[in-house]
């Protein structure tokens, strides 16, 4: 497989879903459910500020959902990579730090996302291609 494009902006979910800091955990859980997915980058200021995922909606059962706000809940300093970063670095950093998603950031704008999900298919692709 010399030769072969390795780098994560090939295997990414191009153009993720994003939603603001200000907006409330419920209206989070709507996107989420509308576009079946598990991570939410989150926005404050046009800027990149924090991912959501499923597993911190989970936090949130039992509290008002309408009164929080995705600041108060979302990990800020999520992982990030630049696009040219080898698969291989991004997979065994999630691996070892227990990251289910990866932001691809360019000049400090958020071009993809790379999930545990893009990871399985990414496997399945290149397994069917050695066979």
């Amino acid at each position: 497989m010399g030769g072969t494009d390795f780098s994560i902006q090939k295997y990414m979910t191009h153009q993720p879903h994003t939603i603001d800091a200000g907006q409330s955990i419920e209206a989070a859980e709507d996107m989420m459910t509308r576009f079946q997915i598990h991570h939410l980058p989150v926005t404050k200021d046009g800027k990149l500020f924090g991912i959501l995922s499923d597993r911190d909606l989970k936090v949130t059962v039992g509290l008002s959902p309408q009164s929080l706000r995705l600041a108060d809940v979302c990990r800020e300093q999520p992982y990030q990579v630049p696009p040219n970063t080898p698969l291989s670095q991004v997979l065994d950093e999630m691996a070892l730090n227990h990251f289910g998603s990866a932001l691809v950031v360019k000049d400090g704008k958020l071009i993809g996302i790379f999930t545990t999900i893009d990871a399985c298919r990414t496997l399945s692709s290149l397994l069917k291609q050695m066979a």
